[in-house]
């Protein structure tokens, strides 16, 4: 599961605060709307594993096909 607070969206990048798991640190990701790519970050200590979480983002934002986004969402699967 991935929660993402704060998103928003420009003209190139969509910006949020995604929360791994049950981490409470947040990870500020932007993604560029040209190239489909997520500038660089950090993952918080002890959930550098969860690397497939921002494929599930991944998919999530280009599943909106240019859409605004809501505030607030959050991705579950199993």
């Amino acid at each position: 599961m991935v929660r993402l607070k704060n998103i928003q969206k420009t003209n190139t990048f969509i910006f949020c605060d995604a929360y791994l798991e049950d981490c409470e640190e947040a990870v500020r990701l932007a993604y560029s709307l040209e190239t489909h790519e997520f500038e660089s970050f950090c993952y918080p200590r002890g959930y550098e594993h969860c690397r497939s979480h921002i494929n599930f983002i991944r998919r999530y934002y280009e599943s909106l096909h240019g859409a605004e986004p809501p505030k607030q969402k959050t991705i579950m699967w199993y």
